[in-house]
């Protein structure tokens, strides 16, 4: 039978090399349930089967640009109700170390399009839309500069000059929008298509890329197919793509980063038993006269075995624990200022992991050392006591 303030005792007799292990174990879930969202984030899109949002981007790489001209034509496909034209900003706020994911697109599409962009009011809206030069900035980037509506906020882009030879752009906050839920993202700046193309010296009547509106997301693949026909066999020739397949392949035109993050897994977990289980095996052989006492008491080579196991899943379970609080509340502070990392969240699934997690590396790390317990015996350990 299990005496649990043995164990009580055990786990507190050496209170520095328990406190380092419980703080290898607390890291290390950390980084799992981190690691945990990062893989939901970079396998986005991969068994989608209806959408209603799409993307329209040059065939040969995101950096090619579209012609203006195509936009009609993408409005004219069957069953495509919205169509904005969007171009990359390239920006940044006073430094280059302050970088912004800054968007030209069309307001009146952009709302229609991104109704999780929820603005205040409808004069915030209107105030934005009507106004060529100002722009719209998410709640999160605002917060961050303490912009305030009405605000000048002078920009620089790196990748776009203006006609008079300058790199500066000035624009005045026109409305502050924020996202219909956490999972939002609202670190971005959304200024008007029509003047930063008026007013660029080169790249006019171009764009990135353009997000689309069907009527019928069950059959988004027949149109992508055709509106990437209607372009073939010319000099801009289209990939269209659902929005979160198309980010997912951007994601991994840089790296397979889901399977980066199941490798950073797994060798996280094996340092992890590495370290855990040198701790706990370490108490064990400090320990091996006092459990040929207790065999010598009456206690059974099954106790000895069973209280090494409780006593490393204990140490396992409370890093465990200290770990998914600090990823609770870590994620949604990374997810607010990452605009790139915006989706990222803690799922209730994440905890049953967690909880899986536990039972299998408190068994792995207290397996060898339970066995050392199991097989001390009166005769050969006993005399060592005292």
């Amino acid at each position: 039978m299990l005496d649990l303030r043995l164990i009580l005792a055990n786990l507190t007799r050496w209170r520095l090399l328990t406190g380092i292990t419980l703080l290898t174990v607390t890291v290390a879930f950390f980084l799992f349930g981190l690691l945990l969202s990062l893989d939901r984030v970079f396998s986005t899109g991969v068994e989608v089967e209806k959408a209603d949002r799409l993307v329209v981007a040059n065939s040969v790489s995101l950096m090619q640009s579209l012609p203006r001209a195509y936009r009609d034509r993408i409005a004219d496909q069957e069953g495509v109700e919205v169509v904005s034209g969007n171009v990359f900003f390239g920006g940044f706020y006073q430094d280059v170390s302050q970088p912004l994911m800054a968007i030209a697109t069309d307001p009146e599409e952009f709302v229609s399009l991104v109704p999780e962009a929820r603005f205040n009011t409808p004069a915030d809206r209107a105030r934005w839309i009507d106004d060529p030069g100002t722009i719209a900035v998410g709640r999160a980037l605002a917060d961050k500069y303490e912009w305030k509506v009405g605000d000048l906020v002078p920009l620089y882009s790196y990748l776009y000059q203006r006609t008079d030879g300058s790199n500066s752009w000035t624009f005045r906050v026109a409305a502050i929008f924020d996202a219909a839920d956490r999972s939002g993202n609202t670190n971005t700046l959304l200024m008007h298509y029509s003047y930063v193309n008026e007013q660029r010296a080169y790249g006019r009547d171009s764009v990135g890329w353009y997000n689309i509106r069907i009527a019928d997301p069950s059959g988004w693949e027949k149109v992508a197919t055709e509106i990437d026909a209607t372009f073939a066999n010319s000099p801009f020739e289209t990939k269209t793509a659902s929005e979160a397949a198309f980010a997912h392949e951007l994601i991994n035109q840089v790296g397979d980063f889901s399977l980066i993050v199941r490798l950073s897994s797994f060798a996280v977990f094996f340092t992890l038993i590495l370290v855990a289980a040198n701790s706990i095996a370490h108490s064990v052989n400090e320990r091996v006269p006092e459990f040929a006492i207790l065999k010598a008491l009456g206690a059974s080579d099954r106790s000895a075995f069973a209280s090494v196991v409780v006593e490393g899943t204990a140490i396992i379970a409370v890093g465990a624990l200290l770990g998914a609080i600090l990823t609770r509340f870590a994620v949604p502070e990374i997810a607010a200022y990452s605009s790139t990392l915006s989706a990222l969240a803690v799922r209730p699934a994440d905890y049953l992991w967690i909880a899986l997690a536990v039972l299998i590396v408190g068994f792995l790390v207290s397996v060898a050392p339970a066995v050392r317990a199991w097989r001390v015996t009166i005769a050969r350990d006993l005399r060592h006591a005292g």
